[in-house]
């Protein structure tokens, strides 16, 4: 037998003893693997693939050492048989050591160079992006076997390395020269493939080189595949344009649009080019297209004469031509499509003079508001389009409470008739949700943005912008929707005899085919809740009846999570977002919603919950995210490849994920338990092995390149119908505000990590002086948060879709960071000279903080004027306050552990106790004190919870028999009878749960606290 058929028989053989032992890893049974594998290797000592899969289960069991010892043998090895090959390639990106399985693959392709090996080894360096070892592989597979795929490879790395390496060098290296290969490869080898092709004209493009490729377009037109039309008319219209052939360029945007009446593209292009400098040719193309086409015209050629308008207004150019008969013209074409608010989006927009904007409202109004039909879905849209247009265009805050209240009437008489068809006739929607569902997200909205903005917690942000008249008018408004629920004539829009009975719901159809007039003649309560509460409960109530009618309704569900969350029920909001559809990068923007709030509001467990979700996320994300880019190379998409790097690197260098990993850090710090305390150091204090575990340097982690992080929200997933500008506005700021965030929590989760290590060497006699100089640094950078954050983030406009502004702010005004800070140099003085230390300044500072929050005017306001609006803001406080505190802890715990162990004053028999320092009883004392004030403070934080929990029990009760008397006074009894009664105790009891849930929370941790602190007392 040759030796290659005694190495084929060998292979077949180790394969089939592996066959066992591959099933128990698929299985998980990872302990028969690794049973399994040594008794292989008794019998084989040498058996590679075995060790590797030894030591994939060893790594999956939780034994990375030994993993890693046997992994970095069988390396040294260089292995090329395949199954070992791939058994350390899933090892080492399980440790995340993905630069090892290049490493691997370049060594076996040393010693074999197959195709296959190549090739895995320029997938392998495309996944750490290593750009010039792709490179050089690429070239190394190009001579194995000379495929033009291979020679592309080679060229893309190059193109990929100028254009995303931060290295200035690679442009002016890496360009020129993927330039030169290709060019001399195409004109050598009469390419004439589109792959190859469009790879030559993006580097050309990057270059520079437009007449170049208008030759090469023009040379190579017949081999144009219809995939590539897109790519194609946008690559000549640049070079057209920047070759100033401006005749050629609007004839050929002109033929496009021609050849394709739905491509919005080109009728955009055609605007920006020639809009300005061409506008009476432009709009008089327009109108040649729409007389061609007066019967059936496309949504492109209707929308292009008012995106003109809009393009004109945008850059300070008066247009000389009426936009009305052009959306007249789009209305009766359009007016009952659901893509209506989007088309005409940017045309409302840019519309600032009231006269006009009211002028277009009467416009569509005279199109669109007809008697409806309720068994016409289109018809139903309609109303819904003019609605949404006449609350974007007719703003609210210039309406008086009254005509508002007479609005809302409207819509919850809409949405009941049309309702009742749904029910009577068995009218069935084309959509997951009726049509009619947005009337109440209309009713929603339509009092949130009147009544709701008037929080004492959003005061902060019309300081600057506001006078006392215009404040006392503002709480005038919101009194309106008590004093102005006055009798209005009821609208009915259908007569109850136009319905027919329905064999089913007889109760519920009779009061809806009914209408109602939401409003009622006399005003008698019994039981009279805070007059702003009352916006509030009725938002959340239809809100939660549409929604329990129509579950799938996402829109009314993310009004309804936002509802909740803005009256700091975050539980309950973050349990209506549960069953939203979200997928993918959708999470990132949704999950924004409520996972910071729930942490604010001492929702740890959900809290935690959802950062371990978008952690997981971005993990995977990571890992995967590179198949996309894989693939591009596999199948020649070179545009692609750069669209898919440079995506995955705007999400993963997101300011949300670092926020992400230092709230966890943080929260981590605040919910543990230490079973000691530090001082008790044989125990080895769970705090140690945290702070090992989190120590890394935040300046280069988090702060050096805070400038560089991206924001991966797309709040288009989450806005609802808002005026775009305030929206990007709220996104900007709040952006800016979770920097500032990030930047001063991650400082804290610096400084923290730092004092306990600090403790530790101290107490162990070690050198301290690089960790005190960590802490020095990072001192400095707190003091100029401390002094430079507290004059920013002031919101001209804050809606429900913003919820509630950032909490930088009020973090910093409350004193919470100011008291950390002055822990944090006391701890660093301690060290540095124990006879100097003062505490009187932290106690003063500490007991100013608590009163700041619970003090005994905070509470009889708050007995006196509790109110939904306002409860967000208190549990925020509450729930800073006593994480300030939690952590105060920690570091009165440091102090507490440097103070009674200096360095050289204990030995291990620990017979003698260390000679006390001469200042060593006031510090023991001022320690007492300390401990002392700090567990008066978190009782008193308790005792202001206790209180809390009474008084929304008392003001909220979820009993109907207690709300009725109330409401019989404001609404008629198609509500009282068929909505409030079932809407309204459900979301009471959930605002009471959600609050309930955050102040168990809080007297747990504050229970945790004081025993903690209780074992701090005995060891001082």
């Amino acid at each position: 037998m040759s030796n290659k058929g005694k190495g084929i028989s060998d292979q077949s053989v180790k394969e089939r003893r592996l066959r066992p032992v591959y099933e128990f890893l698929d299985l998980g049974h990872h302990k028969r693997v690794v049973q399994e594998t040594d008794r292989l290797l008794k019998k084989q000592p040498d058996f590679q693939c075995a060790k590797a899969i030894k030591a994939l289960a060893l790594l999956r069991m939780g034994h990375v050492a030994e993993c890693r010892a046997i992994v970095d043998t069988i390396v040294g090895e260089l292995p090329t048989d395949d199954n070992t090959i791939q058994a350390l390639t899933i090892c080492y990106r399980e440790l995340g050591q993905p630069k090892m399985v290049c490493t691997i693959l370049e060594n076996a392709s040393k010693i074999e160079q197959t195709e296959d090996l190549l090739s895995s080894c320029f997938m392998a360096n495309v996944r750490v992006s290593d750009f010039q070892k792709q490179y050089q592989v690429a070239l190394n597979l190009y001579k194995v076997n000379p495929k033009p795929p291979y020679f592309a490879w080679a060229v893309m790395s190059l193109f990929a390395k100028a254009e995303l390496d931060p290295d200035p060098s690679s442009v002016r290296i890496s360009l020129p020269l993927a330039e030169k290969m290709m060019g001399k490869y195409v004109d050598d080898n009469s390419v004439n493939s589109e792959h190859e092709l469009s790879l030559y004209i993006l580097i050309l493009m990057k270059m520079g080189n437009y007449k170049k490729i208008l030759e090469m377009l023009d040379q190579f037109a017949a081999h144009r595949t219809p995939a590539l039309t897109g790519f194609y008319y946008r690559i000549k219209s640049e070079c057209l344009r920047m070759t100033q052939h401006t005749t050629t360029l609007s004839s050929y945007i002109e033929t496009s649009i021609l050849k394709d009446l739905e491509e919005w593209k080109y009728f955009e292009d055609y605007i920006k080019n020639f809009g300005l400098s061409e506008t009476t040719r432009t709009k008089e193309f327009f109108d040649e297209l729409l007389a061609k086409n007066l019967s059936t015209p496309s949504r492109s050629e209707l929308i292009a004469p008012l995106f003109l308008y809009t393009h004109l207004i945008r850059n300070n150019k008066e247009p000389d031509f009426d936009s009305i008969p052009y959306l007249r013209n789009y209305l009766m074409h359009y007016g009952n499509s659901y893509s209506f608010f989007t088309d005409l989006e940017m045309y409302f927009s840019c519309i600032t003079a009231r006269e006009m904007r009211l002028e277009i409202a009467q416009t569509i109004r005279m199109e669109l508001e007809h008697k409806l039909d309720f068994s016409k879905p289109n018809e139903i849209q309609a109303q819904l389009n003019y609605c949404y247009a006449q609350r974007y265009l007719e703003s609210s805050d210039e309406s008086d409470g009254e005509t508002i209240l007479n609005t809302v009437e409207m819509y919850v008489n809409k949405y009941l008739l049309a309702r009742g068809k749904q029910l009577t006739d068995g009218v069935k929607w084309p959509l997951k949700e009726g049509p009619h569902d947005y009337f109440i997200n209309l009713v929603s909205l339509t009092l949130a943005d009147r009544f709701w903005p008037v929080s004492s917690d959003w005061s902060w942000s019309y300081a600057n912008k506001k006078s006392e008249a215009n404040e006392a008018q503002i709480h005038s408004s919101a009194n309106q929707i008590s004093h102005s629920l006055l009798p209005t004539a009821s609208k009915n829009l259908n007569s109850a005899e136009e319905v027919t009975s329905g064999e089913q719901n007889g109760t519920e159809i009779a009061a809806l085919t009914n209408g109602t007039s939401f409003l009622q003649l006399e005003n008698q309560n019994p039981f009279q809740p805070n007059r702003r509460d009352i916006a509030p409960l009725l938002t959340l109530s239809l809100l939660h009846y549409c929604l329990d009618k129509s579950p799938r309704n996402s829109q009314t569900r993310l009004l309804l999570a936002k509802s909740y969350i803005r009256c700091g029920a975050v539980g309950a909001g973050a349990y209506v977002l549960v069953d939203l559809d979200i997928k993918h990068f959708m999470l990132l923007s949704t999950t924004y919603l409520c996972t910071w709030k729930l942490i604010s509001c001492a929702q740890h467990e959900d809290g935690l919950r959802y950062l371990s979700t978008l952690e997981s996320f971005y993990s995977s994300f990571e890992k995967e995210g590179m198949e996309h880019v894989l693939s591009a190379y596999k199948y020649g998409s070179w545009e692609k490849i750069l669209e898919f790097l440079k995506f995955r690197d705007h999400i993963l260098s997101s300011m949300q994920r670092q926020l992400m990993a230092v709230e966890k850090s943080l929260l981590e710090y605040c919910m543990e338990e230490p079973a000691t305390s530090l001082s008790d150091i044989g125990v080895r204090s769970s705090l140690i092995k945290i702070s090992r575990r989190l120590d890394v340097d935040v300046t280069e982690n988090y702060l050096s390149n805070i400038n560089q992080m991206t924001d991966c929200r797309d709040m288009d997933i989450v806005d609802t119908f808002r005026i775009r500008p305030n929206i990007q506005e709220w996104k900007e700021v709040s952006f800016h505000a979770d920097k500032k965030k990030l930047k001063v929590r991650a400082i804290i989760l610096g400084l923290l990590n730092n004092s306990i290590l600090l403790a530790e060497e101290w107490s162990l006699s070690e050198n301290t002086s690089e960790r005190l100089l960590k802490i020095e640094t990072l001192l400095g950078l707190l003091n100029d948060e401390l002094t430079s954050v507290t004059t920013m983030f002031i919101l001209s406009d804050v809606t429900i879709d913003a919820m509630w502004p950032p909490r930088i702010s009020q973090y910093v005004k409350g004193g919470c960071l100011s008291l950390l800070f002055d822990l944090f140099k006391i701890t660093y003085e301690t060290v540095k000279d124990q006879s100097k230390i003062e505490f009187k300044e932290i106690i003063a500072k500490l007991k100013t903080c608590v009163e700041n929050v619970i003090g005994e005017e905070k509470l009889r306001k708050f007995e006196d004027e509790v109110c939904l609006l306002d409860i967000a803001g208190i549990l925020e406080n509450i729930t800073e306050l006593t994480e300030t505190l939690s952590l105060s802890c920690i570091l009165i715990d440091v102090i507490s552990l440097i103070l009674k162990r200096a360095p050289g004053n204990h030995n291990k028999s620990r017979k003698r106790r260390p000679k006390p320092a001469v200042n060593g009883n006031s510090n023991h004392v001022q320690m007492v004190e300390l401990i002392q004030s700090t567990k008066e403070a978190f009782k008193n934080i308790d005792s202001f919870l206790r209180t809390f929990n009474g008084v929304l029990s008392n003001n909220y009760p979820n009993s109907w028999d207690r709300l009725a008397p109330f409401w019989q006074g404001q609404v008629n009894n198609g509500l009282l009878e068929d909505i409030l009664p079932f809407s309204m105790p459900v979301v009471v009891a959930k605002l009471r749960s959600s609050y309930i849930n955050s102040t168990t929370a809080l007297s747990y941790l504050i229970l945790s606290k004081l025993k903690y602190l209780e074992g701090i007392l005995q060891t001082a």
